[in-house]
């Protein structure tokens, strides 16, 4: 949830370039993704389940790398036939913090999970 923790007051009163600045710049990134994941895969899952009533035979697959890796996959490949129609549904949501000094970036990071 995104709350007080995430406050503009919160972040002014750490140290810049402090670890715990920098750790709550992860939490919030990883917070966002997280909220817009579960959005997302709302609607792929509804997008999935349609195409299935029109008679594909599109899965649900398993994340292949990290298990908190904010991504949505439904699809189907007939192994028996390479000309068959392939549906692939993915979806991957980033998020990215920070804050700057001056004009460079202090501290911030790209997270996908």
């Amino acid at each position: 949830m995104i709350d007080q923790r995430f406050s503009v007051k919160a972040f002014k009163e750490l140290e810049e370039n402090s670890n715990d600045k920098t750790n709550l710049l992860r939490e919030l990134g990883d917070e966002m993704a997280s909220l817009l994941s579960k959005a997302t895969a709302k609607a792929f899952k509804e997008i999935a389940e349609k195409l299935v009533e029109l008679g594909h035979k599109l899965e649900e697959q398993p994340k292949e790398y990290d298990a908190e890796f904010h991504s949505t996959d439904y699809e189907y490949l007939d192994p028996n036939n390479i000309n068959a129609v392939r549906i692939w549904l993915h979806t991957q949501t980033d998020a990215m913090t920070g804050y700057k000094k001056s004009e460079e970036m202090a501290c911030g990071e790209k997270l996908s999970r």
